[in-house]
């Protein structure tokens, strides 16, 4: 229910600005950190065992802005994201999951003064499994069979722009269970804290 509530807004806000003919696309080449865990939600009493830790990863990729008024527009983006986490079976072990993110939000300034702004964004993010694996600490193996291939999120954040200088954060929450099987009473979720710093290629069109 509450997934469905959060694309249900995600989506209604995606639908305020429409593109208008002479809109000027923006691109950028972004990178960042991220800091992310697999969380475990229970259907009843949380089994025994480790409590899930955060795990530090990183993302790069390239950034599109269509601007289709003079607040804002919809950022699309093509990013590789490594992401995981620490102590999900057992103290101690790892699994490390990389994917092909195109995060497609909806991007509003809510300040402007010359080429300097500051914006929000939200949208959904639709992530691609390219790679998975999983270290008891003792040995490592590939897992990715036991990944789904796709995965779906929401995504709200915001960030500064200083002339060409683009700096964000974000939080993406997982809707679905990333894992195909399962035995747990419960669902896991992939969430993720992001910070990027991106320079922007067209600033002709800045300020919009």
């Amino acid at each position: 229910m509450r997934a469905s509530i959060r694309l249900t807004v995600v989506f209604a806000l995606s639908v305020v600005l429409l593109p208008t003919a002479d809109a000027s696309a923006q691109l950028a080449v972004i990178a960042g950190f991220s800091s992310a865990d697999v969380s475990f939600s229970p259907t009843g009493p949380r089994p025994d065992g480790p409590i899930p830790e955060r795990r530090r990863g990183f993302v790069a990729g390239i950034s599109l802005l269509a601007p289709t008024a003079r607040i804002g527009g919809y950022q699309i983006e093509l990013l590789v994201h490594r992401i995981g986490s620490t102590g999900l079976v057992t103290a101690g072990d790892r699994i490390q999951l990389t994917y092909l993110e195109v995060p497609a939000m909806l991007h509003v300034d809510v300040a402007r003064r010359g080429r300097n702004a500051g914006y929000i964004v939200i949208g959904p993010t639709l992530s691609w499994n390219l790679a998975a694996s999983y270290d008891d600490r003792t040995t490592a193996v590939g897992i990715r069979d036991d990944i789904k291939t796709i995965d779906v999120g929401v995504t709200v954040g915001g960030g500064v722009e200083f002339h060409r200088l683009v700096v964000g954060a974000r939080y993406t929450w997982g809707l679905m269970n990333p894992f195909r099987d399962g035995d747990s009473t419960g669902s896991f979720m992939n969430l993720t804290w992001l910070v990027t710093v991106g320079l922007r290629f067209d600033s002709k069109s800045v300020p919009r």
